[in-house]
C-alpha cells in the first residue's frame, strides 16, 4: 500500500513525559567491567554459547555462528559525562554529544561536567568543543535536564536539536554553526528527540509521532487510555502535513499500582513487563526505512521512494513458556528492582519527602506465553546498511557473557552474529567498525572497533 498523507490527531502532552509513562525495563542491560574485557572475546563467545544452549531458544542451527567484535583500534581519553548519540563522519571524525554529569530529581548537577557537543578526530584522541554551557548566546549548550539530541543530518552535517526553543542548529562539516532551522513540520518537533529520530540523504525528517489518547474510567474518574501503535511519518519542509509511511506496535501504556512511602505518601508505579511485544524501527543510510514485527520476527522495508516490501522471518527459536517459566522470571524481575530502586519527590503528611522505591513487576499469569524475538530499543542500522537487532535471552535479567545481535542485510537475510563483551553498548557505525561506549567509574568511554 502506498504511503498516504493525512491529518493526525495528537496528544497535547510533552512527547517526552509521553514516552515517561511507558516504562518498561530493558532485557539488555550493562554490567560495568574494565575496558580489557573486550580482549577476551573468543572465551567470552565460547561461554556465550554454552549459556544460551542451556537456557534454550537463542541459537538456531541455521544461523551464523557467534563471533566476538574485532579489535579496538581507537578510544577516547577526554571524561565524558553521559553520551547520547553520535555521528561518525565520512573522513572518521566523530561529532559526541555529551549530556554531562547526573544530576538529582530537581534537574542540579551533582557532579561532573557541563553538557558539550565535541568533535573528536579520528583517533578519538584530539577534540574540539563545539557547544557547551559556558559558551556563548551562539554556541551555548542549554544547562537544563535531557537539553538536545543530536542527529546526522545530509552529508557530513549534523543537527543539534535544542529542545527549548524546539530549534535545529545546524553544524557543518567543520563543527560551525551554519544557520538554526525550524523542524520540517514544526508541530511535531518534540518527536526529533526522541529515539530513532533521523533526516534522509534529501533532508526530509523520519520520526515516530503519536496519536491522541483516548480516556477510560477508572472507578475514580478518568485516565488517558493511549494507542497500541504509533506512527512512522516522513515530514518535508514546506508540506502540509507529514506523509504516514506506516504504524509500529508500541505499549499501550504502562501497568501501575499504588505504592505508600514510609511516610505516608501515595505514588503511582510501574508494573514492569519484561516480555511486552513492539515493533522496531531504523532508518538505513539510504534512507530506507527498516521496520521489524515483534509477531513473528520480520522485517517490512520501505525505500525512499516509497516502494515497500517484507522479508522472510528470520530464524528464531520459539519456546512456549511454563507457569514455572513465568514464576521464574517475574522472581528475577523482582530482584533486580528490589536492586535497583528508583527516586521520587512527593508530598506526605509531613511535607515534602524525597526517597527510593523500586518499580513494580506484572503477575506470572499476566506474562506472555513466548517471549518477543528482540529486545526493545535495541534495533540499529549500520553504515554497510545493514540491520543489528539483540534477540532476546531466554530468562531476562540473567548474567550472560554479553550481548550477542543479530545482523541482516537488506534482503533479509541472516549474515552474521557478532558478541560484544559485558558492559557496552552500541553507538554508532563507520563502514568496517562500530563505535561502542562503556562506563569506567564517573565517566563514559567511547571506543571504535573493528566488526570483525
Amino acid at each position: 500500500m502506498a504511503p498516504t498523507s493525512r491529518k493526525r490527531a495528537r496528544s497535547k502532552a510533552n512527547p517526552v513525559v509521553r514516552r515517561q509513562l511507558s516504562v518498561v525495563l530493558s532485557v539488555a542491560l550493562a554490567v560495568v567491567v574494565p575496558l580489557a574485557a573486550l580482549t577476551a572475546g573468543a572465551r567470552t563467545v565460547d561461554r556465550a554459547a554454552g549459556y544460551l544452549a542451556s537456557v534454550g531458544g537463542v541459537i538456531d542451527p541455521q544461523a551464523p555462528a557467534v563471533h566476538p567484535v574485532g579489535a579496538i583500534v581507537a578510544k577516547t581519553t577526554e571524561p565524558i559525562g553521559s553520551m547520547q548519540r553520535i555521528h561518525v563522519l565520512s573522513d572518521g571524525r566523530v561529532v559526541v554529544n555529551d549530556l554531562g554529569g547526573p544530576r538529582d530529581l530537581f534537574g542540579a548537577r551533582t557532579s561532573g561536567g557541563p553538557g558539550r557537543v565535541i568533535l573528536f578526530d579520528p583517533t578519538l584522541s584530539k577534540f574540539s568543543v563545539l557547544l557547551d554551557t559556558s559558551g556563548t548566546s551562539a554556541r551555548r549548550y542549554p544547562d537544563v535536564p535531557a537539553a538536545g539530541t543530536l542527529i546526522s543530518f545530509v552529508g557530513d552535517s549534523t543537527v543539534f536539536f535544542d529542545r527549548i526553543p524546539q530549534a535545529l542548529v545546524l553544524l557543518g562539516p567543520n563543527g560551525g554553526i551554519a544557520r538554526v532551522m525550524a523542524a520540517p513540520f514544526p508541530p511535531d518537533a518534540g518527536y526529533l528527540g526522541m529515539s530513532g529520530a533521523a533526516f534522509d540523504p534529501m533532508g526530509r525528517a523520519i520520526y515516530r509521532a503519536s496519536v491522541s489518547a483516548r480516556s477510560r474510567p477508572t472507578g475514580r474518574g478518568y485516565a488517558p487510555d493511549f494507542s497500541d501503535s504509533e506512527p512512522i511519518v516522513r515530514a518535508t519542509a514546506g508540506a502540509a502535513v507529514p506523509e504516514t509511511l506506516a504504524y509500529v506496535r508500541v505499549p499501550a501504556r504502562a501497568h501501575t499500582e499504588p505504592y505508600t512511602t514510609k511516610e505516608g505518601a501515595i505514588l503511582q508505579r510501574a508494573l514492569v513487563d519484561p516480555f511486552v511485544v513492539v515493533d522496531a524501527w531504523a532508518m538505513l543510510p539510504d534512507g530506507t526505512v527498516a521496520i521489524v514485527r515483534g509477531r513473528d520476527y520480520h522485517i517490512d522495508w520501505i525505500a525512499p521512494d516509497g516502494r515497500r516490501n517484507s522479508s522472510p522471518k528470520l530464524p528464531f527459536q520459539w519456546h512456549r513458556l511454563s507457569d514455572s517459566d513465568k514464576v521464574a522470571i517475574i522472581d528475577s524481575v523482582k530482584a533486580y528492582n528490589d536492586a535497583h530502586p528508583g527516586s521520587y519527590v512527593a508530598y506526605a503528611p509531613t511535607g515534602q519527602v524525597t526517597g527510593t522505591f523500586p518499580a513494580g513487576v506484572i503477575s506470572p499469569d499476566s506474562l506472555a506465553d513466548y517471549r518477543p524475538p528482540f529486545a526493545r530499543d535495541a534495533m540499529f542500522a549500520d553504515a554497510d546498511g545493514n540491520v543489528w537487532l539483540l534477540p532476546t535471552p531466554e530468562v531476562p535479567l540473567s548474567p550472560n557473557p554479553g550481548p550477542v545481535y543479530d545482523v541482516v542485510n537488506r534482503a533479509g537475510a541472516l549474515i552474521d552474529r557478532v558478541q560484544l563483551s559485558p558492559g557496552f553498548g552500541i553507538a554508532g557505525f563507520a563502514p568496517g567498525y562500530v563505535f561502542m561506549t562503556i562506563r569506567e567509574g564517573a565517566t563514559t568511554v567511547l571506543v571504535k572497533a573493528r566488526i570483525r
